[in-house]
């Protein structure tokens, strides 16, 4: 559990960081993951992403993909 906390942790603080306060809603989205590899995902996209929008767009579809 130690693990996914970090993860959560470290997603949060990137997108602090990078654009500013994060919303409680994306905040609770974020948190509710719980699959390693989606994760991983979610922050390179919280690295990679130009814009808060554009990271919430790739977050609903990454989260979207590993939903099939």
């Amino acid at each position: 559990m130690g693990s996914l906390v970090s993860f959560l942790f470290k997603i949060t603080i990137v997108v602090k960081v990078r654009f500013g306060e994060i919303s409680s809603e994306l905040q609770d989205r974020v948190n509710k993951v719980t699959d390693f590899p989606l994760l991983e995902e979610i922050l390179k996209l919280a690295v990679t992403s130009n814009s808060l929008e554009e990271f919430q767009q790739y977050l609903e579809q990454v989260s979207q993909a590993f939903s099939e």
